[in-house]
This record gives C-alpha cells, sequence and structure tokens, in this order.
C-alpha cells in the first residue's frame, strides 16, 4: 500500500506538516518587501514580534550578511534576480546561483504564462527570526539548515507551483513534495554547496564591530553565534561587508565529527520527484557508503553508529567496516570489522548498532552495505532509504536513534547543526510494471505527432496526441519473454480505433511491425485490458523495450499503469483484419486484439470493476 494516503491522514489527525527527515524547511509564508531600519537587537524585535510581523524588521542586518557574501566570500556566485514578463519575483532577497537563475529563466520561457516566486535566498538573520517564532508556523528550519539559505531553493505560490511542476523539473529543480508544495530546490548542473556561508558572514561582521568579544569564524550554527546574533542591531553594524583576508581556520581541541550517506549508482530517470535521487531496478543489488569523518583535533572513542533499513523496499544483504587511516581516501578493511559484539555481516537485518572503535584527528571510516532494492517504491511519499547516525560517543555525543533529539555535550558538534545523522535515499523502479505515481514518467517519452506527461493529480501517464503516428515510447527494459505472457493496460481513451503494441527482443532491437499488435484500448471510462503477448510467435528471448502507439488522431490516452503479467486469462473473441468498429473499447466482455503483417489473431481479456482491483491488491503484497 502506498505512503502518499498515509501522510495526509496524519497531517489531518494532528494538524501539523509531517517531518521527512527533519532537514527540510517549511515553507514559511514570510517574505514581504521593504526594510525596516531598526535601533533595536534581533532579540528586542523579536521579543516584540506577532504572528503577522514581516522578517523585514531585521532586513538592514540581513543585507549585510548578504552584501558580506555576494562581495567578499563568493563574489559573482549569487545573481539578482529581477521580476520580468515571465517571472514575477516577490523575494526580500531576489538572489540565486547563476545556473539555478538560468534554469529558473528556461523554465519559465516555456510557457505562456507567468511564474510567481515568492521567496529565494534567506540569511541566516531571516531565518532565526522565523525559527524564534515557530509558534507561527507548521515547521522551520533551524538556522543554517535552511536550502533557502544555499541559493538554490524558491518557493513558486498557488497555483503556480503545480502549473510549472513539470518544466521546473526538467530543467533541474527538484520539487520538495506534498508536504511542501511551494518549495523546489535546483539541483541540476553547476549547483554548488554554500551552505554556512551566511553564517559565516555574520560571524565575520560581527567580530569586524566587537573586537573584544570575537567568536570562531567557521560557519558553523552554534551556541556562541547565536548568543551574539541575537544582541546584535536588527538595523545592521556599523561597519558593513569587508572583504580583508579572512582569518586561518580556528583549532577544534576536541574531536568533531561529520557523517554522510550515499548510494552508488546513477540518475537513470530524472524526473520529478525523482530529480538528483539514485535509480535502481527492482531485484538489483546497490552500494550504500555510509561515511563517517572526525575533522577535530582529538580521537573520537569508542564510537557507535546507528543504521536503519527501510524494508521492504531495501534489504541489507552485508556490510564491512573500512578505514582510511594512514592512506588517506583509501579504504581498507578495519579492525572493527571483526568485532564479535557487531552484527553478523551477511544479513544483519533492518535495524542495527556498529560499533567501528575510535576516530583519529583527519580519519575517515566508512561502512559499505550491500543492499538489496527488494520492492517497486514509485508512488510512494518520498524514496526508501538507508539511514545512519551516530549513536554515541562517550563523553562527547549520544543519539539514541535516527529521529531522537542528540546530547551533544558543550555544543561542539557542529555539523549538520549538531544532529549527526544522514540517509541514502534511492528511487525503485521496475522492468516490468509502470504505475506513474507520483508525477514521475519512468522512462517513458513521446514520439510522433504525441506529448507525454506524467500528471501528478491523476496518478497516470497522459498521452496527448495530435495527428498521425503518436508514440508512447518504454524505458529500456530486460525480462525473459517466457515469465511474462500477457501485458495488461489499465487505461481510458478518448480515440477511436486500434492502438498498437510493439516491441523488441535482444536478437531484434529495432521496432518492426513483425513484432506488434493491435490492441482497442477502453473508452472514457477506465479499465483494465490484459493482451496475451504469448501467442506472437516473435514474443520469445529476452524483451528490451516496449511502445505503444495510440490511435491516430488529436485525443488523449490515460494510462493508470502498464505491467506485465503472468496470468493467461480466457480468450476473448478475436477480431477480424479490419479495423473494428467504434467504440470497440467499451465492450462490457472483452478486447479485440489482432497481429500485423498477417499474423494469427491473438487472444486477450478485458478486466474490470472489482475483479482488477482485486488483482492488483493480490500482486502487492
Amino acid at each position: 500500500m502506498k505512503r502518499s494516503w498515509l501522510v495526509a491522514l496524519a497531517v489531518l489527525l494532528t494538524g501539523c506538516v509531517v517531518d521527512q527527515a527533519s532537514d527540510h524547511p517549511s515553507h514559511d509564508h514570510d517574505e514581504a518587501l521593504g526594510v525596516a531600519r531598526s535601533a533595536l537587537t534581533v532579540d528586542q524585535e523579536i521579543a516584540k514580534a506577532s504572528c503577522s510581523t514581516s522578517s523585514a524588521v531585521v532586513q538592514g542586518l540581513s543585507q549585510q550578511i548578504l552584501d558580506e557574501i555576494a562581495l567578499c566570500l563568493k563574489p559573482g556566485v549569487l545573481v539578482k534576480v529581477p521580476s520580468d514578463s515571465k517571472i514575477d519575483n516577490d523575494s526580500v532577497h531576489p538572489y540565486l546561483l547563476k545556473p539555478a537563475y538560468d534554469a529558473l529563466k528556461k523554465a519559465a520561457a516555456s510557457r505562456a504564462d507567468v511564474i510567481h516566486v515568492s521567496s529565494m535566498f534567506r540569511t541566516v538573520v531571516q531565518q532565526y527570526f522565523l525559527w524564534r517564532r515557530s509558534s507561527c508556523y507548521p515547521a522551520v528550519a533551524t538556522p543554517g539548515s535552511s536550502n533557502h539559505e544555499t541559493g538554490i531553493a524558491i518557493d513558486v505560490s498557488d497555483p503556480d507551483n503545480s502549473t510549472f511542476r513539470s518544466v521546473l523539473g526538467a530543467n533541474g529543480f527538484k520539487w520538495l513534495g506534498s508536504f511542501d508544495r511551494f518549495h523546489f530546490d535546483y539541483v541540476g548542473a553547476g549547483a554548488v554547496n554554500l551552505r554556512g556561508q551566511d553564517v559565516l558572514a555574520f560571524q565575520r561582521l560581527w567580530n569586524r564591530n566587537n573586537p573584544g568579544d570575537k567568536i570562531a569564524e567557521d560557519g558553523d550554527w552554534g551556541p556562541q553565534t547565536e548568543s551574539r546574533l541575537r544582541k546584535s542591531p536588527a538595523g545592521g553594524f556599523a561597519t558593513g561587508a569587508d572583504c580583508g583576508p579572512p582569518p586561518p581556520p580556528p583549532v577544534k581541541p576536541w574531536p568533531a565529527l561529520e557523517i554522510e550517506a550515499a548510494a552508488e549508482g546513477a540518475d537513470r530517470f530524472s524526473d520529478g520527484a525523482s530529480t538528483a535521487i539514485v535509480d535502481v531496478m527492482e531485484g538489483d543489488e546497490y552500494l550504500v557508503n555510509l561515511v563517517v569523518r572526525n575533522v577535530g583535533n582529538e580521537v573520537a572513542k569508542d564510537v557507535t553508529l546507528g543504521v536503519w533499513i527501510e524494508e521492504p523496499f531495501v534489504v541489507a544483504v552485508r556490510y564491512d567496516i573500512e578505514s582510511d587511516w594512514g592512506h588517506e581516501g583509501t579504504f581498507e578493511i578495519n579492525d572493527a570489522n571483526a568485532r564479535a559484539d557487531n552484527p553478523q555481516h551477511d544479513g544483519p537485518g533492518s535495524a542495527f548498532a556498529l560499533k567501528i572503535n575510535g576516530l583519529s584527528p583527519k580519519e575517515t571510516k566508512r561502512v559499505r552495505v550491500k543492499a538489496k532494492a527488494a520492492r517497486y517504491s514509485i508512488g510512494l511519499a518520498d524514496a526508501p532509504d538507508v539511514r545512519v547516525w551516530v549513536k554515541d560517543v562517550p563523553g562527547v555525543y549520544t543519539k539514541e536513534d535516527f529521529g531522537a533529539k542528540a546530547t551533544n555535550v558543550d555544543g561542539r558538534q557542529t555539523y549538520n547543526a549538531g544532529d549527526l545523522k544522514a540517509w541514502a535515499p534511492v528511487d525503485i523502479y521496475s522492468r516490468v510494471r509502470w504505475s506513474f505515481d507520483g508525477g514521475m514518467l519512468e522512462g517513458w517519452n513521446e514520439g510522433g505527432a504525441a506529448e507525454v506527461n506524467a500528471e501528478d493529480e491523476s496518478k497516470g501517464l497522459v498521452v496527448t496526441t495530435t495527428g498521425d503516428a503518436p508514440q508512447a515510447i518504454g524505458p529500456e527494459t530486460s525480462f525473459a519473454a517466457a515469465d511474462w505472457p500477457a501485458i495488461a493496460l489499465k487505461a481510458s481513451s478518448t480515440l477511436s480505433g486500434p492502438a498498437k503494441i510493439w516491441f523488441t527482443t535482444a536478437d531484434a532491437p529495432g521496432f518492426d511491425a513483425a513484432r506488434s499488435l493491435d490492441v482497442t484500448l477502453p473508452g472514457s471510462e477506465t479499465r483494465e485490458v490484459v493482451v496475451r503477448l504469448a501467442d506472437h510467435p516473435a514474443w520469445q528471448g529476452t524483451i528490451t523495450r516496449l511502445r505503444i502507439d495510440p490511435p491516430a488522431g488529436a485525443g488523449t490516452v490515460a494510462f493508470d499503469e502498464i505491467r506485465m503479467t503472468d496470468g493467461g486469462g480466457i480468450p476473448a473473441p478475436t477480431t477480424p483484419a479490419a479495423a473494428p468498429d467504434g467504440g470497440g473499447g467499451d465492450m462490457a466482455g472483452a478486447c479485440g486484439c489482432r497481429t500485423t503483417a498477417g499474423a494469427p489473431s491473438l487472444p486477450a481479456l478485458t478486466l474490470m470493476g472489482a475483479l482488477a482491483a482485486l488483482r492488483r491488491r493480490r500482486r502487492r503484497p
């Protein structure tokens, strides 16, 4: 069962935005134009603010932070995004990374209507203003951790966030999901990580104006930085941006850990919510690297990691613990791999703790997990993942589970705002099933006089035809014809006349009329048609691609699902070689199917109503 309706139910029952990994900032609805020059401190402005107060009250200090980044720390990286005939920009700080701006312009130009953007770049003082007033908003990211502080994020107002979702995805923007439908992050070519630059900019401004009370200029959000931000003038310091030489990085006389997780592989189908997520095929094995490093100047003793695998979609096959100590960047099996108090290496389960011994300064350890993509996942509320967190470093840091609040001694662990956790998501696609849920094309594309879209609202593949020879072309696949003798098409159509199913094989890789057959699609009411392919003389060996050609003309075919099936069904009446009469898609008992090029007719079966629903339930354990 898909989890998207469970997420919606949770929102209804709790009245809260569901926290998906808690790193994702919400749409904070707090972008108001104008500058309010204040003589009060940030803390004083927050104390007297109501939920209707705009972050413009800290605009003076916020502008100085932005200037410090744009002029000194990262000159030329952030560019201003003006309003024009295609982009209506209401952001307080209308700035993005240049590649993100270029992609936004390209996306906006591809449609006739105007895209309305309500928020772009946000500084740490703006984020702090929102965070301190979290009772006014469903969820606000911790200062230093919001994607709006990195120059890649935009919030698109209703209804444009739905209208422009496909073209933004096609131009490198990732939609954050229905729990924050306004938010898009640019993850395409040229994206760079500016995380922490606004914190560093504030630290430089503070030290420049308070030489007797300097703090570390490390870009990390922590208690020292927060206490100085609270008493900073909301209207700005006496001295603003200054591009003098930066000080050397501070020495940290304690262990300081960083943690990352990443799946190995490619983003094969970069569309919709799948953008920038590694794609794997159902049944395949892949590798996940869980990495923890010590960038401090003291040993982190007796480090324990927590690991969680999202079964039943992902299953852990094996793990090994490696280290690069003495050969930086090159990993070898570590002594911790042989610890008897760690779980077994093969089939360790879905949740376990790993004792990885100590981490010397500058040492990196890697847990290399071999995982199996066990179940098709498209249409879930979020991509299934492998999660890792620092569970315990005695006397330094403790975090019982992935979502728990950490005990961070003296606030010294500052990576990811002191929340030492990471996760590696994957999208698990199928070679024999395409449900098109979540607004993803799953590798299908268009040819001839056709346009294909995966509409999230209808949760299906919509093929719009405009003339002759329209085509919906499936992705490369690989399955044994003998294992899958039939194809099920759950669809509706406004077109009349026969559609055509084409297929290629490993021995015959090109589309050819000798490997095709006609099928009558359902009419305007969505029904499932099961077409038996095993009787076709060419249906043998390894099938490598499918193609469905709707009838010619102007109209639409909407596929709710396309899947191979091992059920042959009851042979239905066959049709003569001539095209069937109009309305064949609405036949109550059968679908007419025939081969081309003089091949014999093939039987098929139309399954409808409760029978189709029952069959789908049986095939989704």
